[in-house]
């Protein structure tokens, strides 16, 4: 039995382990040194310099995919798309992030905003229309019914960040297919 519960315990080691250094988060860590990001602004201009918005572009958004994933062969991102991507990079650096689906009078999102709490208080960014904490009205540009607010990461966020396998895993039960 004892043998048993060693094979097992050296197998969950070794799959969180290379899950671990096979995992996005290792991707993340490597924008922040190499970026030398410090600050939600500091992202902001990043991924304005790595991805802009794709407001010119004719092509339709790709299903969910990872925030890497985008990063790195998406020429241009969506507004859900770079807030994403800006939230999780902001969350790598230490802050707390949410996404804003801006609500129209149809009952349907036509916009994602990021919010960061900086400075004790929540800060908006814009990617996609390249504007920095104007309100939700003027963000959304079209009459609104409400904005929800949805706290990013999550945890599976996190997991799914962190091990290889896991996003494997996941994807392949929600029918996410992303090459590697």
């Amino acid at each position: 039995m004892k043998y048993y519960l060693f094979i097992a315990s050296v197998f969950v080691m070794i799959f969180l382990f290379v899950g671990y250094l096979l995992s996005d988060q290792l991707y993340y860590v490597n924008i922040v040194s190499h970026a030398k990001l410090k600050n939600p602004m500091d992202v902001y201009k990043w991924v304005q310099d790595n991805n802009p918005s794709a407001i010119n572009t004719k092509t339709s958004p790709a299903p969910y995919v990872s925030p890497k994933f985008n990063m790195i062969n998406q020429r241009s991102l969506y507004c859900d798309e770079s807030a994403i991507v800006m939230a999780t990079l902001n969350h790598q650096i230490g802050y707390k992030t949410r996404l804003i689906n801006l609500i129209g009078m149809d009952g349907i999102a036509h916009h994602t905003i990021l919010e960061v709490y900086e400075n004790n208080s929540w800060k908006k960014y814009d990617h996609f229309n390249d504007k920095i904490n104007l309100s939700y009205q003027k963000l959304a540009g079209y009459p609104l019914l409400r904005a929800n607010v949805n706290p990013y990461p999550k945890f599976y966020n996190f997991v799914v960040n962190n091990n290889y396998f896991i996003k494997k895993l996941a994807f392949l039960i929600r029918g996410i297919q992303e090459p590697d």
